[in-house]
Formats: C-alpha cells, structure tokens, sequence
C-alpha cells in the first residue's frame, strides 16, 4: 500500500522512492547526487490527485531537452538533472490505495517510506528519528511496521488502533485518487478569497481588491517558496532553502518554528486566516488555499 516510482541511477543501480522523498545534493536525501551542479534540495517526489510527480525545488529539470519545474512521472522517461546526470524512470507503482494514518485534529496523510510520531506539545509525524518520538511507522519494501517505545515491532495494517501517551492514532487504507489533497478548512468561517502576490522578499495579500497585509523578510519567503513548489514541503526541505549553507538541524528547526510563528500572528493580527501556511500531519509544511483563492508569482 505505497505509491512509489523506481529511478535508475548512471552507475546503473535502482532506487525506490515515494511522496515527500527528497532528490538532491545533500547527503540527507533520499536520493543522494553527489554532484556539484546538482542543487540541495533539487526535486521531491509529490503524490497528487493519484498521481506521483516529480516538482522542482530550487531547480529545474529537464525530460528531451525541455526544462521543466513538473513532470508527472511514468516508465521510460529519461530525466536530466545535469548534463551527463540522467535518471531513468523504470517503473511507477500507484495502488488503488495507501495507508494512511489518522489522529484527531490532523489531516489524513499517507505515510512516507519511514516517520516518527512525537506527542508534545502536540501530535506531529516527523521524518527525521528523534528522541521525543514514542512511536515508528516504516515501509520494508512488503509491508508495513509499526514500533511503540520499547516494543518489538510489529505489522501495519488498516484497522490497526492505538492510544499513545492520551493520542488516539488509527491506521486507515486512504483512496488513491484523494491522495495528496489539501484537507484543512476552516470551520464554520467563510472569508473572501484571497490574492497572494509573492515576490519572494515580499508578500503582497489582497482581499477584495485592498491591501490586506504586507509581508517582508523571511515570513514572505516561506511563502514565496510554498507558492513556487505549489505542494507539501518537508520542513527541513523549506528551512534549507530560507537559510542555505546551515548544518545544524536543531537550529535550523528553531529558526523554523520561530518564523512560522511570527506569520501566524501577522496573519491573525490582520484578520487572516493563521493556518495559511500549515503543517499537513506528516512533517511537511504547506500552503493552505482555499477553492477560489490565487497565487501570482512575480
């Protein structure tokens, strides 16, 4: 119960990636180019509307010679991340469903190849082993493992229900062709759409033709960067773009929670909706967008 795609790499070995898999120059990717043309963070796999896609980062590729920043991934297709760095595309596996993993007040999201459950000061799947996590969800390539605390690992399936440290969390088969899409709403509430002007450094957001907020510095890039994605994005991805050149994870993610902190309380201070940028339960970070609202990148 996981979409995944098969890529072949120049030195003719084979690599099984799936949504939120990160392709890039750091070492922490889940495909590894060590390559100096190649950017960081270059591309990620994204499992949309049923289907896996690869979307550029901070980068283009290119697929026959022609540059693209999306590309909706299928066997044979030959990907240039470089010149002479060519990925092939041996085989996509989409299922008629995945498994997901449901937690009272998170969005339904399937899981990626490997995540950790940490419960305070709230509940939140992180794709990165911590010491706060008590619980590991995983993929073996066959099935699905789950381990709680000191517990011996144990199978995965839907059905499977646990009530970890007062969190209810239930493993459900989450259809294919839902997969990916942006579940949060606002209860009750009903606000004029939105224009979201990016240009990068600053953020422009209208409502009803006014100005109503404008943005700057690093809250206005966080944006910039989800709105130029235009998908989940891992939370350390988006920090290594925000502050290049950084190492230290754990300063990367106080930077991160500060800055996503401080947007929170811009965009309520200017009556706006707080959960614009949100986090989608499984360790990425995303641009909420309600039907009518729209984006202008410049």
């Amino acid at each position: 119960m996981r979409a995944s795609v098969i890529l072949r790499t120049p030195d003719d070995s084979l690599h099984e990636l799936g949504h939120g898999d990160i392709l890039g120059r750091l070492w922490t990717a889940a495909l590894h180019l060590d390559d100096a043309r190649v950017s960081e963070a270059h591309a990620m796999i994204s499992l949309r509307s049923g289907e896996l896609r690869l979307l550029s980062l901070r980068a283009m590729f290119a697929v026959s010679g022609k540059p693209l920043r999306e590309l909706t991934l299928a066997a044979g297709q030959r990907i240039e991340f470089a010149r002479g760095l060519v990925l092939t595309v041996e085989e996509v596996h989409l299922p008629s469903s995945v498994l997901a993993l449901s937690m009272p007040g998170l969005a339904r999201q399937p899981l990626p190849g490997a995540c950790w459950l940490i419960t305070k000061p709230h509940p939140r799947l992180v794709s990165r082993h911590s010491a706060a996590a008590v619980a590991a969800f995983w993929f073996t390539g066959g099935d699905w493992r789950v381990e709680l605390g000191d517990e011996s690992p144990r199978a995965l399936e839907p059905g499977w229900s646990a009530v970890i440290e007062g969190v209810e969390v239930t493993a459900v088969a989450h259809e294919l062709s839902r997969a990916g899409e942006q579940a949060t709403r606002l209860g009750g509430r009903v606000d004029a759409p939105l224009r979201i002007v990016c240009h990068y450094d600053t953020v422009v957001i209208e409502r009803d033709g006014v100005t109503a907020a404008t943005l700057a510095g690093q809250a206005a890039r966080m944006i910039s960067e989800l709105a130029e994605v235009g998908a989940p994005l891992e939370w350390e991805a988006l920090s290594r773009l925000l502050w290049p050149g950084e190492e230290d994870s754990m300063l990367l993610r106080r930077r991160f929670d500060t800055v996503l902190a401080r947007l929170r309380r811009k965009l309520k201070g200017h009556r706006l909706r707080p959960d614009l940028v949100s986090s989608d339960g499984a360790g990425k970070v995303l641009l909420h967008l309600e039907t009518a609202d729209k984006v202008v990148l410049d």
